[in-house]
């Protein structure tokens, strides 16, 4: 496959750096254009995940790569603007990389991670222990250190730190997240009040029992535009929300930005800020967690004629049907529905009024059924509008599920579905007495043909946590001969036995079919070939706008990547 010419912004993950090298020395002409590199700090957790032992082997890889990635930046893209992804084990060397490429003046994002997915708190602190990483309390100081570095080589330039993510580990409650929260203040005093677009925090469970000065709360930052705030509230009180000397309480701290366009709020006692006439006038995008349905159902009477995007999850009532009573409730521009509730789904099931016109995307979690019940919530004429489904089963058997479906007539309800997002487990007749290979085709055969009468759909991804699904194998395209599939599906990702995701692209082959009598309905084989897409295979990006948004569904427009999240199509732009 050739090669763009024209590539905007790149995505270089520092485990394959020396892919990347190889690939701009053979194609000069590729780095020209390139305005925008997301570096990603991903180093660290390969080498645990293989078990590598013995400190001298860590640092010896990790500043080798880091050294890699700093001379390509300095013969490449000395210009370009820079977002800056690691882990805390490796901040010393992110720190000399930026200083010997002198790029400290162009980053415009950067994420701390507290540690990594997969390394367990137990197995980390270890190997800190060991001296195989640096200790919690010196990266800290090394990230304050950073961040100042680069305020101070910002100070008579345009360009400005806009982005900031510090993250701790919600789902493990390891003294990683103790640190974080008692040094997230002071890096965040470390900015200018005029910085900040967006404030992505995580704390999760240990939290500091000292208060501290200085803290989020005790700033406003004037060009706050999104907010990403999850914090544990069983340990709130804990947490110094409140500046010595300069005190403000969540709801008036939080309504002080008015600027706020994106707000992705966790558990929290007090939603306050919700009830306030003037609420924040130019949101666009909020997402809430354990928030009284209620309060959000006020709040979207008031201020839902501007929302885009809205995610409700875990919401409270006592009663179901009090929540589905919204007279007047209108969400004209509402383009994205993230629902994972039944009382999400009541709150905006109002019989007096159409509500959902214009959705692009949902996520539906928990059961089976309460998916299908969510369906017949939902209006007729906003199913048919909608082109990007993600259908998230969990736990339950997702080909159980689109059966059920099947059933239900979800593909005259979507008739206008583009691309399809599919996640869940495999149980339902398929075991270890089989062939693996033979077991992921045949499990994939299964899927395409509940979804033939999808006749828009040109996209489907196909995740699963099931140890029996494999990769396809890769050295020869992939032929498939199924009965019924989507008859214009191009692109297919599939994920299997928690490998890297394989995206392929889909080509329908015309084949000679010789009719055989049976006693069912004749239906001739459909042959398609599947040509994996190589990592190298590169997107573009026109609008630095649209790259520096946050959020974990922004859509993806920088790398094919076996390693990363298949690439999203754009419906409202056309499709390549």
């Amino acid at each position: 496959m050739a090669l763009p010419i024209l590539v905007r912004s790149l995505d270089i993950r520092l485990s394959r750096v020396h892919l990347y090298t190889t690939l701009f020395d053979r194609h000069l002409e590729l780095h020209r254009h390139v305005r925008f590199v997301r570096v990603i700090d991903d180093f660290t957790r390969h080498w645990v995940k293989e078990d590598r032992s013995g400190s001298d082997t860590w640092v010896r890889g990790i500043n080798r790569q880091w050294q890699r990635l700093s001379d390509l930046i300095k013969r490449r893209w000395t210009s370009a603007r820079f977002d800056i992804t690691s882990g805390v084990s490796s901040v010393n060397e992110v720190a000399e990389a930026l200083e010997c490429s002198q790029i400290e003046q162009n980053i415009v994002a950067m994420r701390w991670i507290a540690d990594h997915p997969s390394m367990s708190s137990s197995v980390f602190f270890e190997r800190a222990r060991a001296h195989e990483f640096p200790a919690y309390e010196e990266v800290w100081e090394t990230i304050s250190y950073i961040i100042e570095n680069v305020t101070n080589a910002q100070t008579a330039s345009d360009i400005k730190l806009v982005s900031l993510q510090i993250r701790g580990h919600q789902s493990d409650p390891g003294r990683g997240d103790l640190i974080v929260a008692s040094c997230v203040w002071q890096v965040l005093n470390e900015l200018p009040s005029d910085y900040l677009h967006t404030l992505d925090i995580t704390v999760g469970a240990h939290v500091p029992h000292e208060p501290h000065e200085g803290t989020v709360f005790g700033r406003i930052w004037s060009n706050l535009r999104h907010l990403n705030l999850k914090v544990d509230v069983n340990r709130e009180h804990h947490i110094p929300w409140r500046a010595a000397g300069n005190e403000l309480d969540f709801d008036s701290w939080i309504l002080a930005h008015p600027r706020l366009e994106h707000v992705d709020i966790g558990p929290r006692r007090s939603m306050d800020w919700l009830s306030s006439e003037t609420a924040l006038p130019n949101l666009t995008t909020i997402s809430l967690l354990e928030c009284d349905a209620d309060l959000i159902g006020a709040f979207l009477l008031r201020h839902g004629q501007k929302l885009v995007r809205l995610e409700l999850a875990e919401l409270t009532t006592d009663d179901d049907r009090k929540a589905a009573i919204r007279p007047g409730l209108l969400l004209p521009k509402l383009r994205m529905l993230l629902a994972s509730s039944r009382v999400a789904i009541a709150l905006l099931g109002s019989q007096h009024a159409p509500v959902l016109v214009q959705i692009e995307f949902i996520w539906a979690s928990e059961s089976a059924d309460w998916m299908i019940e969510a369906w017949v919530r939902l209006e007729s004429e906003a199913t048919h509008r909608i082109t990007c489904l993600d259908l998230n089963t969990y736990f339950q058997d997702l080909l159980l599920v689109m059966e059920e479906l099947s059933r239900k007539d979800f593909s005259h309800s979507f008739s206008s579905l583009v691309e399809l997002w599919l996640t869940g487990n495999v149980w339902h007749g398929y075991g270890r007495q089989e062939d693996p290979e033979d077991i992921s085709v045949r499990y994939l055969q299964d899927v395409l043909q509940h979804l033939e009468a999808l006749s828009c759909l040109r996209a489907l991804r196909i995740w699963t946590a099931s140890l029996y699904l494999l990769p396809f194998p890769v050295n020869d395209p992939l032929e498939l001969s199924t009965g019924r599939a989507p008859r214009k599906l191009e692109y297919l990702t599939w994920n299997g036995s928690f490998t890297h995701a394989q995206t392929f692209r889909v080509v329908h082959q015309p084949i000679q079919y010789v009719a055989r009598q049976t006693e069912d309905v004749q239906l001739p084989p459909i042959l398609l070939r599947l040509q994996l897409l190589p990592a190298s295979f590169l997107a573009h990006i026109t609008d630095e706008a649209e790259w520096i948004e946050p959020g974990r569904d922004r859509w993806c427009k920088t790398i094919f990547d076996h390693t990363v999240s298949p690439p999203r199509l754009r419906p409202q732009a056309g499709l390549p």
